[in-house]
Order: structure tokens, then sequence, then C-alpha cells
């Protein structure tokens, strides 16, 4: 499975012909939903980059209308 780069956790991808078999012998769609996964343990560096992209581009997912 290749996941589109730029995709965000919660985005539903579609494998087509890759679900469960029906009734006529063919197969139907495998839907996919993404989730995020961080590591379990801390890490200094993944920390550091998180804080300079923080810093560095600003993002707010809810938009410009709740800032």
């Amino acid at each position: 499975m290749n996941i589109p780069a730029n995709s965000s956790g919660g985005k539903t991808l579609r494998l087509k012909g890759k679900g469960m078999p029906d009734k006529d012998g063919g197969r139907g769609d495998l839907m996919v939903s993404l989730r995020i996964a961080l590591p379990e343990k801390p890490d200094a560096d993944l920390d550091a980059l998180m804080r300079v992209w923080k810093e560095t581009k600003p993002y707010n997912p809810r938009g410009s209308d709740y800032e």
C-alpha cells in the first residue's frame, strides 16, 4: 500500500478490489483509515524537530477563522 505524501490522520483511503468477497465471486473495496502513531518512548531529536517546526512553520488545523 502506498500512502500519498502529506496525508493526515483521519483520511480514508480506498483499495479497490482488495476487500471481502461478494456473492458474485468478485471482491469489494477495502477502506483504510490513517492513524498517526508516535514513538512510545521520549525522543529528544523528535522533540527538538517539532519545536523548530512549530516556530518556523506555524499551522492552525482549524484555519485562520480560529486565530
